[in-house]
């Protein structure tokens, strides 16, 4: 399910793609989104983005100055743009679907594994290559660990969530059980 925020971020993120896959600069457009990305996600620099106290030219001056000669003209004007429309804040939103259309672009994708304790390098290497032979694209695993699943698996290939985890199928046995149970009395 698509969130507000990915909605909001998806067509600057396919700008910015765009323009950087015509001028051959994706490595380096995505060096300057991740930048643009950490500065917006500071706990700081965000609470003034959302705030109603500074205007639209304080809060790109900000960031611009921020960034100084790290982003060259091509970027900043991308800040411009964000900025008018009042969309600095989902900067690292916008970084993110980046770096997932650069990842296809390359035909590669990141998968997030979260599990109750750390997989064995074996148990990574046969999750890495079923994923690869079932999408026929080129695996990032990236693991978490998450004590409350129990046991199993979560993986989160970009919107897709498959959840064999231990809690998951708990929690759907729980919710059959009280609906059984409501069907009965």
């Amino acid at each position: 399910m698509i969130n507000k925020l990915e909605e909001i971020a998806r067509p600057y993120a396919h700008a910015a793609f765009e323009f950087a896959n015509e001028g051959n600069n994706l490595s380096q457009w995505a060096e300057m989104l991740q930048i643009l990305a950490l500065i917006c996600a500071d706990p700081v620099i965000s609470k003034a983005l959302s705030s109603p106290y500074y205007n639209t030219a304080a809060k790109k001056t900000l960031i611009l100055d921020m960034a100084g000669e790290f982003i060259d003209q091509h970027v900043k004007n991308f800040v411009h743009v964000l900025a008018e429309n009042g969309r600095l804040q989902v900067m690292t939103e916008i970084f993110r679907q980046y770096h997932v259309l650069q990842d296809a672009a390359k035909n590669m994708i990141e998968v997030e594994v979260c599990s109750a304790r750390e997989l064995s390098p074996a148990h990574v290497s046969l999750l890495q290559n079923a994923l690869e032979k079932r999408t026929k694209a080129k695996i990032q695993l990236h693991q978490r660990i998450d004590p409350t699943l129990l046991g199993g698996i979560q993986l989160r290939l970009g919107d897709e969530v498959i959840d064999g985890s231990i809690l998951s199928k708990l929690r759907r046995l729980a919710l059959h059980l009280q609906l059984k149970e409501n069907v009965c009395q």
